[in-house]
Parts: structure tokens; sequence; C-alpha cells
């Protein structure tokens, strides 16, 4: 998985099943890998950074 924020609307078609995913510009969503790369090949989004997670044993 990989966060994504979408600079333009973007329509996904997930591999082997008849479903799209719509993602609407201006958000930030968490996306497969394989939707991330064509919507950057398509200029729609841009790779965000992983979330920062709390360091084990600290209850976070």
């Amino acid at each position: 998985m990989a966060r994504a924020h979408f600079t333009d609307d973007f329509d996904y078609a997930v591999v082997g099943r008849s479903v799209t995913i719509s993602y609407k510009a201006g958000r930030d969503y968490t996306v497969k890998r394989d939707c991330l790369d064509k919507a950057i090949a398509a200029g729609k989004a841009t790779e965000l950074p992983a979330p920062s997670r709390p360091e084990a044993g600290h209850g976070g």
C-alpha cells in the first residue's frame, strides 16, 4: 500500500475485476502501489511519505 495525494480526479480500474474506484482531486488516500503508479504516470497524483508510527512499547 502507498499514500497518494490526488491533484486531479482519477479513475482506477481494478485489475481482474469489473470495478472502478474514483479518487477525487485535493484528497489523500491509501492506495495500492499499482494505482499510485498509474496515477503518477497520468500526472494526477503525487506520492506522500508513509505516516510515522509511534515507537514500540510506548503505547501510542
